[in-house]
């Protein structure tokens, strides 16, 4: 799924998300195990990006998408997997648990 390709219907955008978590699943069997957490980091991002498609979303999840597409596509976020997948977790736990601040 292309970055800013929203044109597609949401059942399509779902889709092909399942085809990416099912290939990307297969692909592990024989990839280095380093991969594993770049697949699914990828796989969130790619949802979130579905999410953003349909419609208004929590400014906090825009933001955790686009630090994954920093972490996914920069080179400057090498070795720094683990730590930044921790900070997301807790991230995103706030979002579940707190609503969003009201817009002005």
């Amino acid at each position: 799924m292309k970055p800013g390709n929203d044109t597609n219907t949401l059942d399509q955008q779902l889709i092909h998300l399942t085809a990416y978590l099912l290939s990307a699943g297969h692909g592990l069997i024989g990839e280095p195990r380093e991969y594993a957490p770049m697949r699914c980091a990828d796989g969130a991002r790619r949802t979130l990006r579905i999410l953003e498609s349909v419609g208004p979303v929590d400014p906090r999840l825009i933001a955790m998408r686009e630090r994954l597409d920093r972490l996914l596509f920069t080179p400057d976020h090498e070795g720094h997997w683990a730590e930044t997948l921790d900070e997301l977790c807790e991230q995103l736990a706030t979002c579940i648990s707190t609503p969003p601040e009201p817009a002005p």
